[in-house]
């Protein structure tokens, strides 16, 4: 069985474009996966918030990479990394 391509797009015969039953079910596991909860007006408890979780991780990972200059900048030192962070 076939199924409408997301995202919408038009083929080359000029038609709605479609594709086959696996790639419909990766299409709407994307949609899921990618969409941000409150990004659809009319389904706002539709997606995962998968993104927000990814880019949470990014921000804590250069937090703890950065702490060790924070921690030599407050308490007086030169501001420079240790040299034990500074060889890595």
């Amino acid at each position: 069985m076939t199924q409408l391509d997301f995202p919408y797009r038009i083929s080359a015969t000029g038609r709605s474009a479609t594709t086959g039953d696996a790639d419909h079910v990766r299409d709407l596991i994307e949609q899921v996966l990618f969409t941000a909860p409150g990004e659809r007006v009319m389904r706002p408890d539709f997606g995962s918030g998968l993104l927000a979780l990814v880019f949470d991780l990014a921000i804590r990972g250069a937090e703890w990479a950065l702490t060790p200059w924070a921690r030599a900048g407050s308490s007086g030192g030169s501001g420079r990394a240790p040299k034990e962070v500074a060889a890595t």
